[in-house]
């Protein structure tokens, strides 16, 4: 089964709800395993988890969807086969833990620009043929789809319960463009 895995910083925030709402969106007969981990859980003592609590619940998410933070480790890394991260810094950690993911490791909104180029009906025709297998597809669009400078997702821990929505809503939005290029 293939597991794709969002990497924030404490695995309090960002990276569970990503992973709840494309469970959620993606259904319980989903072909993909989705995880969450953080490149510094072990701050979840100084952090508290409290700050979890503000984010809203991704739409369809249920009471089955219990989070408990994790550490990024090298074996989630080299298990992964679609690795998201929601900042510049949590890519480099990724990369840093296992070199070889740098292929299939990815920004949030670059994630979200690419899958949104592979859901497309208007794939170009100098771009490599589409194979129907995600991973492939999003690094065929790495190589004609627009370079743009793809921004971090702000971390909404400590900034209050707007922040948490606003993060909520982006997140959504990348969530949505996946599942597009998921279930084409």
């Amino acid at each position: 089964m293939p597991t794709i895995l969002f990497v924030c910083t404490a695995n309090i925030c960002r990276s569970p709800y990503a992973a709840q709402a494309l469970r959620a969106a993606l259904g319980p007969d989903s072909p993909y395993q989705v995880r969450s981990a953080g490149v510094r859980a072990e701050w979840l003592e100084v952090l508290g988890d409290p700050a979890c609590e503000q984010m809203p619940e991704p739409a369809g998410a249920g009471p089955n969807d219990q989070h408990e933070s994790q550490q990024l480790d090298v074996d989630m890394v080299r298990e992964a086969d679609l690795i998201i991260t929601f900042e510049a810094a949590h890519r480099s950690a990724v990369i840093d833990l296992l070199p070889r993911a740098q292929t299939k490791t990815y920004l949030a909104h670059q994630v979200g620009r690419l899958a949104r180029a592979v859901a497309t009906e208007h794939w170009p025709d100098a771009a490599p043929e589409r194979t129907g297998d995600i991973l492939r597809d999003l690094n065929g669009a790495r190589l004609w789809a627009p370079y743009e400078d793809d921004p971090d997702v702000s971390d909404p821990h400590g900034s209050g319960v707007e922040a948490h929505i606003v993060c909520a809503a982006e997140v959504d939005t990348i969530v949505h463009d996946l599942v597009q290029a998921l279930t084409r």
